[in-house]
């Protein structure tokens, strides 16, 4: 049996998220259909606007508005992980949240895993674990009733 108290901070929580959310390799099919989504959609109203004859109007503003469209499109398909980001740091400091940040005692026996803290008591059995996921940093373990628990690999 292993026991040891364990306290996971905002950080480290917004860390998991993101490589969760949006980082992992397992994410890589979420990405190219996000990024080629955004690429039709923007495709679509480029020809549509081409197509259109409002350029004919303003003749060489349509050059700065090329320039400025696609910057729009790049700055967009990267600022998806900083909203993935923003969504975590919301969770971490929103006080209803604040049970995932308090010091837990972990009980690590031949049945499974145990947490517990001033709020609650919880026991995991080792069979209901269905994935785990370790990186350099973080291992972190899946349930079927989507509890998950997570700890620092250090």
């Amino acid at each position: 049996m292993l026991t040891f108290n364990y306290a996971l901070t905002q950080q480290d929580f917004v860390n998991y998220s993101i490589y969760v959310n949006w980082d992992a390799e397992e994410n890589r099919k979420k990405k190219i259909i996000f990024l080629a989504r955004q690429a039709f959609v923007s495709i679509v109203i480029f020809i549509l606007l081409i197509t259109s004859d409002i350029f004919k109007m303003y003749g060489d503003f349509r050059y700065a508005f090329y320039f400025l469209y696609f910057g729009l499109i790049i700055f967009s398909s990267f600022r998806i992980r900083h909203r993935y980001i923003n969504a975590a740091k919301q969770f971490a400091v929103n006080p209803s949240n604040s049970s995932y940040f308090i010091q837990k005692e972990i009980i690590f026996s031949e049945t499974g895993v145990s947490l517990k803290d001033n709020l609650s008591d919880s026991v995991f059995r080792w069979k209901s674990f269905i994935k785990n996921m370790k990186t350099k940093r973080i291992i972190f373990y899946s349930q079927v009733q989507y509890k998950h628990l997570l700890f620092l690999n250090e």
